[in-house]
């Protein structure tokens, strides 16, 4: 199950296997493995079906499917003994509320093959779950759900059975759990505005409208705001260290460097924070603060002397949104030629993991170019958007803008993601992971006060 070739070295010197050994594609879109000529070792492929030689059916989905159509087509009409996919069916997952690891596309293919026995892994680390089995209407066939954990891990990873071709051995179980594909509930409202979200953060018109000043960790109102984080405040934004950094203290940086430039009025937008419409957003004062307060952090970072780095802010500006805010993240120079390259196959994958999800797509702007800065000015007036800001030096700025519809699914944790690949830490990539004891908060937040300082336009020994 999972990536069986995740290092050709693993079969360099591996001419055979004792007994045949099944594998199955990755759920990586982005890496494409060779098999190697073992004898006994098979690659089952995409989606399709395998018939062992002791007469059993073995049904198989890859997590490279992007062609259900045709998935549903092959299916159609077969039974199979064992299944094997890489994630769960959402049925299943939304009983253990683990919606992440799971691709609603499987459910109607379990409906159809009735697997008596289906096995997943769910996620690259994998997922160890052994649900009770459960009966088909009208039928006697009785399935059991096993999701493993990745080799080696403290959960089970592998799992022996006893299977016979036929099914007469179910047909006295005492089974008493409900089908989960035939007794699925009603989704809430909100969940199904949320639907097919690729990351919890996802936020949906009907919850942002839930939350007011007084409830909204961003609103310096809300008695619960995290004061201690705090940097730096000016007139129409402030700036705060970010809960969960992506990144790590490092030499002479003290302090993860990760942080968010956030608005004091309580708006989902830059547009919205605007209070003359007719204003170009580019010409607002609260752009200003924000522009402000990026130059400063420019300077920061390249006062670094043991660390070259490179400044991406980034943001995503939805009228569905709570509180709008930029994020930014510290890049050592050597590392920022890939960026580029990594945003377009990060996109890719999502798109291809979460087909439901909007579609993103970025274009590339310079802002000395007076086309570029017209069409930036555009978007960001008059459109949803994503937008990265590459801040190579205090006068080079490479912006990648992508329009966003105003309805649908946005992954809300995609230039993370970016982020997180290209710094080669895929696993810190949701911030709820990465959340760190509030003694060290503390001290990386004064730690990047001392830093900033002498850059702080909002006090008067400023440098800049």
């Amino acid at each position: 199950m999972g990536d069986a070739f995740s290092s050709s070295e693993d079969f360099q010197n591996l001419k055979s296997l004792d007994v045949p050994v099944y594998c199955q594609e990755e759920l990586d879109k982005d890496i494409e493995r060779e098999v190697p000529e073992v004898d006994n070792l098979l690659f089952l492929g995409r989606f399709g079906t395998y018939k062992l030689n002791c007469g059993l059916t073995v049904g198989y989905i890859s997590g490279r499917i992007t062609d259900y159509d045709a998935m549903y087509k092959y299916f159609d009409g077969k039974i199979v003994d064992i299944l094997l996919t890489f994630q769960w069916p959402k049925a299943i997952a939304r009983e253990k509320k683990l919606t992440l690891v799971s691709n609603e596309k499987l459910d109607p293919i379990v409906s159809m093959v009735q697997p008596r026995y289906h096995f997943a892994v769910g996620t690259d680390s994998g997922k160890y779950l052994e649900r009770d089995p459960f009966k088909w209407k009208d039928t006697t066939r009785v399935t059991r759900f096993i999701s493993l954990a990745k080799y080696g891990r403290e959960d089970k990873w592998c799992y022996a059975f006893k299977i016979g071709l036929s099914n007469s051995e179910d047909q006295h179980l005492d089974i008493s759990s409900e089908n989960p594909f035939e007794n699925q509930i009603e989704e809430p409202e909100e969940e199904k505005v949320l639907k097919r979200s690729s990351e919890p953060d996802s936020v949906s018109k009907k919850r942002a409208r839930l939350v007011d000043p007084s409830t909204c960790f961003f609103c310096l109102s809300n008695p619960k705001v995290a004061t201690y984080m705090i940097i730096s405040i000016s007139s129409s934004v402030y700036l705060t260290v970010a809960k969960g950094p992506l990144t790590f203290p490092r030499d002479e940086l003290n302090f993860s460097g990760h942080g968010i430039i956030i608005a004091i009025s309580h708006v989902p937008t830059l547009r919205s924070g605007v209070e003359d419409q007719q204003l170009s957003v580019l010409n607002s004062d609260f752009y200003r603060d924000i522009l402000k307060y990026q130059l400063a952090l420019i300077k920061m970072f390249q006062s670094i002397q043991t660390t070259n780095y490179c400044v991406v802010f980034f943001e995503i500006s939805r009228s569905s949104a709570i509180h709008y805010h930029i994020q930014f993240v510290p890049i050592p120079t050597e590392l920022i030629d890939g960026f580029e390259t990594q945003l377009h196959k990060t996109c890719k994958k999502n798109s291809e993991m979460y087909p439901n999800n909007v579609t993103v797509q970025f274009e590339k702007l310079d802002e000395t170019i007076e086309e570029d800065k017209s069409k930036l000015e555009s978007i960001m007036n008059d459109q949803e958007y994503i937008l990265f800001t590459v801040a190579h030096s205090e006068s080079k700025y490479i912006k990648y803008i992508a329009k966003l519809p105003k309805e649908g699914t946005v992954d809300l944790q995609l230039p993370r993601k970016v982020l997180s690949y290209l710094l080669s830490t895929p696993k810190r990539s949701q911030w709820q992971k990465c959340v760190q004891p509030f003694h060290v908060e503390e001290e990386e937040a004064q730690n990047f006060r001392i830093k900033f300082k002498p850059y702080d336009f909002t006090m008067n020994n400023t440098i800049i």
